[in-house]
C-alpha cells in the first residue's frame, strides 16, 4: 500500500482536528516528502566568528545522526548569521522562519538570542540556545518558547570567582574586570562581582564593536589580576595590548574566550601564554557523547572548539520533539528535555527553560611552539574546583606528610587541621596543574612523643620530602628524633613549647607559631586586665612539654608567687581534686587540652566555682565545645590563641575555607595551610634546582630560601624563620565563650602584640 495513501487514511481515522496537522495547513514545516527543516543561527561574523564553523559542523553531524536513526524522515539544516547580533539575528531568524523551519538551534551570543527570540515568538517557533549563558535568558519574555542547553552565568560567575581566588590567588580588591556592555558581558560581570564580594580593583565596561584596547587595559595596569568578560576579537585585542603595557598580572576570561580557535585572533600569539579561562564543561562520558566526539572529528571537526557538544543536543532535541509532536513544539522539546541524555551531558528543563548542567572547564593556553588549548581542572557547583582525574598525567609526584592528633586529648581539633592541609594541597595541584602532583600522607600522631615518632617513621618510608606538624609539642619533640635520622624536615602548626627552640633536629624542626614565651606574656596581660592579680591565681598545667613550658613562662610574667600551680598528667588524672586545689584563688588559668580542659571546667562548677576562667591556645578552638555536657559551664572563659595579624594571605584563605565549608573558629588552620605551603614550594624548588644540575641542593635549603629574602606571606602572618626554626608571630587574639540565648559561641575581641599590648577589635 502507498505510504502516503495509508498516512492520509490514518489521519482520516484520527478525525478533523488531527487532518490539519497531518496536511500541514497554512503554517507548513513538514514538507510532502516528510522533510523537517531546522535551523541553525551561527555567528559567521562578528566578533566569534572564529567558532562559527565548530557550531556549523556540530550541528551538521546532528542532522546526520537523525537522518540515520529516523529513515523515514528527512532532517535539513538550514544555516544564517546571527552576526552576534540583536537586531542581525532578528533578521536572520525570520529568514529561517521564512525558509520553514520547526525550530531553531541558537543563537550562541545572549544578545543575538534575545533579539532572535523576539521574532521567534511571534510565529511560534521555539528556540533552544546552545551557547547564551546571560542571567537575562532566563526571564526572557518569550511566551515559553526560548529553551537553553547551557547553564546561567549566575553559576559561571561562581565558578570564575573560585578559580581567581584559587589560581590566582588574589581577593577581589586585586582583581580587575574588563566587559562587553552586552547582555552576555554585562551579567557575566555584575554576578561575578557578587561572587567576589564586591569592591574590584577595577571594573570597566566597552562596546565590543568600538573601543579602545590601550585604554582598558591601562584602567587595571595597577591590578595583580585581570579577568576579561569578552568574545574573541575583542578580548585578542585588550590581551595583545595588555602585554604591550607589560602587564605582570594573571589573565582570566570567561567562556567567551575559551576555545583552541582563539588564538587565531592574534598577531603575537606570546601574549596568549598563561591565560586561564573557563567553559561549560561536557557531561561524564557516556555513548552519546562518544558517539559524537567520533563522529565529529571524522567529519573534520576542531575537537577542542567550545560548544559544540551543546550544539549537537540543541539540534538533537529539536529534531526528537518534532518527531514526537510537532503540533506543539515548545511543549515536545520540554517533554524532550527531561532527563535528556546527551553529548554535553544530562539535562532537565525547568520552568524558564534553564538546565544546571555539570560545571565547568577550567582551561590554559600555551604558547611554546604551538597555541596549546588544555583543560585540566573541572568546576562543579558540589565539589568546587578539582584536578581532571581523568587527564592522564606523567610528571613527578611529591608526597607531603601530615602529622594530625587524629587520637588523643585534642583529637576534636584534628578535622580542621586535615581540612586546611587537604585544601592547601587541592590549591597547589590547581596551581601547578600539568607540572607537579602534591600527594598528601596522613598519620596520626596522638599528641603523643612516643606514638608520633611511630608515625613519623610511617609517614618517612611511604616516601615524604617533609612533614607538616605535629600539633602537640611532645609530639613534634618525639618525631624530629625519628625525621632527622632520616634528613625529613618538619614544620609544626602548632607546638610552641619553649623546648622546641633548642631542641635536637639537626637543623630540620621549623615551626610557624612563636615560642610560649611569647603567649605567657598575652596571658598575664589579659589576666591582669580583668583585675586579677599573682596573689589571686591559680594555675592548672598538664606536666608535658606544652603545659609545664607554658605555666612556668606564665609564672614569670606575673612575678611568681601564684595562688596556686597545680601540675598533672592529661591521661591519668583527678578533675576534682584539680578543682579543689585552686578553689579558694579568684581566677585559674588552664594550661590544658581539649578532653582534661573541659573536664576540669565542668567540675569547677560542680563545686560552685564562681572565679574567672582563662585558657591559652590548648582550648581556644569553637571545637571545644563539642567537649561538654553542659556548655552553660564554659560561658564567660577567655583564651588566646596566635594572631594572623594583617596577613597577606589570611583574606584569601578565609575565603576559600568558607567556600570549602570549613568550620568556623578552628584553631591553627591558616598555621596548617602555611606550613603545608612552605614544605610543598620548597620541595618544587628543590625538585628544579637539582634538574638543573645542583644536585647537592635539599628541601632544608629550600625551606630556608623561603624566607632568607624576604618574609613568606602566608595565611598566618609573615614569617622569617630565625637560625632556631622559631619565628616572631603577630601577636595573640583573645576569644571568649559567652552564652548567646542559650546558645555557645565562641568569638575574638581583642589583640595582644608585644608592641602595643592589649587592644580592643572594635576600637
Amino acid at each position: 500500500m502507498n505510504s502516503k495513501f495509508l498516512t492520509l487514511m490514518i489521519c482520516l481515522l484520527m478525525g478533523t482536528t488531527a487532518l490539519a496537522g497531518c496536511l500541514g495547513g497554512d503554517d507548513e514545516t513538514e514538507t510532502e516528502n516528510n522533510t523537517i527543516k531546522i535551523g541553525l543561527l551561527s555567528p559567521s561574523t562578528g566578533p566569534i566568528a572564529v567558532y562559527a564553523a565548530g557550531f556549523e559542523d556540530a550541528a551538521a553531524v546532528a542532522i546526520a545522526d537523525l537522518n540515520t536513526a529516523h529513515p523515514d524522515s528527512v532532517f535539513e539544516l538550514v544555516v544564517a548569521d546571527s552576526g552576534c547580533d540583536g537586531t542581525v539575528a532578528a533578521t536572520a531568524a525570520q529568514t529561517l522562519i521564512d525558509s520553514g523551519v520547526i525550530g531553531i538551534a541558537g543563537a550562541a551570543c545572549s544578545g543575538a538570542t534575545l533579539g532572535a527570540i523576539a521574532v521567534a515568538k511571534e510565529a511560534g517557533v521555539p528556540m533552544v540556545s546552545y551557547a547564551s549563558t546571560s542571567p537575562a535568558v532566563t526571564l526572557a519574555d518569550d511566551g515559553g518558547l526560548l529553551f537553553r542547553v547551557v547553564p546561567s552565568d549566575a553559576q559561571q560567575s561562581v565558578a570564575l570567582a573560585q578559580v581567581l581566588m584559587v589560581m590566582g590567588a588574589t581577593m577581589n580588591d586585586g582583581v580587575g574586570v574588563l566587559y562587553m556592555t552586552n547582555d552576555y558581558g554585562s551579567g557575566l560581570a555584575d554576578n561575578f562581582e557578587v561572587a567576589m564580594g564586591g569592591d574590584l580593583c577595577a571594573k570597566t565596561g566597552y562596546d565590543p564593536t568600538d573601543f579602545d584596547a590601550s585604554t582598558l587595559a591601562t584602567a587595571v595596569a595597577d591590578c595583580d589580576a585581570v579577568i576579561l568578560m569578552s568574545y574573541a576579537t575583542d578580548g585578542a585585542a585588550i590581551i595583545e595590548e595588555l602585554a604591550t603595557q607589560e602587564f605582570e598580572g594573571d589573565i582570566f576570561g570567561g567562556d567567551g574566550i575559551a576555545d583552541a580557535n582563539f588564538g587565531n585572533e592574534f598577531s603575537d600569539t606570546d601574549a596568549l601564554d598563561g591565560v586561564v579561562a573557563t567553559q561549560p564543561r561536557p557531561g561524564v562520558d557516556s555513548a552519546v557523547k562518544t558517539a559524537f566526539t567520533t563522529n565529529y572529528e571524522a567529519a573534520g571537526g576542531d575537537a577542542a572548539g567550545i560548544y559544540t557538544h551543546e550544539t549537537y543536543d540543541a539540534v538533537t532535541i529539536i529534531g526528537m520533539a518534532a518527531l514526537a509532536d510537532s503540533t506543539d513544539m515548545a511543549a515536545s522539546i520540554a517533554a524532550v528535555g527531561v532527563n535528556f541524555d546527551g553529548a554535553s551531558g544530562s539535562h532537565t528543563f525547568d520552568a524558564n527553560g534553564d538546565v544546571l548542567g555539570t560545571g565547568y572547564n577550567v582551561c590554559l593556553f600555551t604558547t611554546e611552539e604551538t597555541v596549546s588549548f588544555d583543560c585540566l581542572v573541572t568546576w562543579t557547583a558540589a565539589d568546587g574546583l578539582a584536578v581532571d582525574t581523568t587527564v592522564p598525567f606523567d610528571g613527578p609526584t611529591i608526597k607531603i606528610g601530615l602529622l594530625t592528633p587524629a587520637t588523643g586529648p585534642i583529637a576534636v581539633y584534628s578535622a580542621g587541621f586535615e581540612a586546611a592541609t587537604t585544601m592547601m594541597i587541592n590549591a597547589l595541584n590547581l596551581a601547578w596543574v600539568g607540572e607537579v602532583n602534591f600527594e598528601l600522607v596522613v598519620a596520626d600522631s596522638g599528641c603523643d612523643g612516643t606514638v608520633a615518632a611511630t608515625a613519623a617513621q610511617t609517614l618517612i618510608d611511604s616516601g615524604v620530602v617533609g612533614i607538616v606538624g605535629a600539633a602537640c609539642s611532645g609530639a613534634s619533640l618525639g618525631a624530629i628524633a625519628v625525621a632527622k635520622e632520616a634528613g625529613i624536615p618538619m614544620i609544626s602548626y602548632a607546638s610552641t613549647s619553649p623546648a622546641l627552640t633548642d631542641a635536637d633536629d639537626n637543623g630540620l624542626l621549623f615551626r610557624v607559631v612563636p615560642s610560649d614565651m611569647q603567649q605567657s606574656n598575652a596571658l598575664a596581660d589579659v589576666v591582669t586586665a580583668s583585675g586579677a592579680n599573682n596573689a589571686t591565681t591559680a594555675v592548672l598545667y598538664m606536666t608535658n612539654d606544652y603545659g609545664a613550658g607554658l605555666a612556668d613562662n606564665f609564672n614569670s610574667s606575673m612575678g611568681g608567687e601564684l595562688c596556686a600551680m597545680v601540675g598533672y598528667d592529661p591521661t591519668d588524672f583527678d578533675a576534682s581534686t584539680l578543682a579543689t586545689a585552686v578553689a579558694d584563688c579568684d581566677s585559674v588559668v588552664l594550661m590544658s587540652y581539649a578532653t582534661d580542659g573541659a573536664a576540669i571546667v565542668e567540675e569547677l562548677a560542680t563545686q560552685g566555682y564562681t572565679g574567672s576562667m582563662f585558657g591559652a591556645d590548648g582550648i581556644a578552638d569553637a571545637a571545644f565545645i563539642a567537649e561538654f555536657s553542659d556548655n552553660s559551664t564554659l560561658n564567660g572563659l577567655v583564651a588566646t590563641k596566635p594572631n594572623a595579624g594583617e596577613a597577606p594571605m589570611a583574606a584569601l584563605f578565609d575565603a576559600l575555607w568558607a567556600m570549602n565549608g570549613g568550620p568556623e573558629g578552628a584553631i591553627y588552620t591558616h598555621e596548617a595551610a602555611d606550613a603545608t605551603m612552605i614544605i610543598a614550594m620548597a620541595a618544587a624548588t628543590t625538585m628544579m634546582m637539582q634538574a638543573e644540575g645542583n644536585a647537592n641542593f635539599t628541601i632544608v635549603d629550600g625551606i630556608n630560601m623561603m624566607t632568607a629574602y624576604e618574609p613568606f606571606e602566608g595565611a598566618s602572618g609573615m614569617h622569617v624563620f630565625d637560625a632556631n626554626g622559631d619565628v616572631l608571630g603577630s601577636g595573640y587574639e583573645v576569644c571568649s565563650f559567652d552564652d548567646e540565648a542559650g546558645v555557645t559561641v565562641f568569638s575574638c575581641s581583642a589583640t595582644w602584640t608585644q608592641e602595643d599590648g592589649l587592644a580592643d577589635n572594635a576600637a
